[in-house]
């Protein structure tokens, strides 16, 4: 999270916030190129926001405490219009997609063989429901155990 606010990563956000203004960021050349890149940026940005909300709840008494994490004008990489957080999406999923098809390495092959031989049912490349996380593996009990009914999911680099 500490790199969107790298003084590159501003540079980029205001040259993307000035195209944006100016109509012209969604037909540029390079959007669709970098898109992903941008999304994972704008991704970021939203899942720092749940947990900072909570953490950062405004005062009653001080109405004008603003979350840096959920606020655009503090957090500006949250302040693209909804067409262009959709089409970074959009990109972002389609990215998610094309991975969670490609075949298991052998890496994660060895370990869904194991897991599968402590009792768990595994599936490789799974992606998670809002289409945004492909997971190496995700392992579920078919009957109780220590899972007892609840999905594992590992992911290694």
């Amino acid at each position: 999270l500490h790199e969107l606010s790298h003084p590159a990563a501003q540079v980029l956000l205001q040259q993307l916030q000035e195209a944006a203004a100016a109509g012209q960021l969604l037909s540029h050349p390079q959007f669709a190129q970098q898109s992903p890149q941008l999304a994972a940026c704008l991704l970021v940005s939203q899942l720092a926001a749940p947990a900072s909300a909570a953490a950062s709840q405004p005062a009653a008494d001080n109405p004008s405490t603003s979350n840096p994490d959920t606020d655009p004008m503090v957090n500006p990489w949250l302040g693209f219009s909804r067409e262009v957080q959709q089409r970074l999406l959009e990109s972002w999923r389609r990215k998610v997609l094309r991975r969670s098809r490609c075949k298991p390495h052998a890496l994660q092959q060895e370990l869904a063989g194991a897991l599968r031989q402590l009792g768990l049912r595994c599936k490789p490349n799974t992606v998670t429901p809002d289409g945004c996380v492909c997971i190496d593996i995700a392992a579920t009990s078919p009957q109780g155990g220590w899972v007892a009914g609840r999905e594992v999911c590992t992911a290694f680099e």
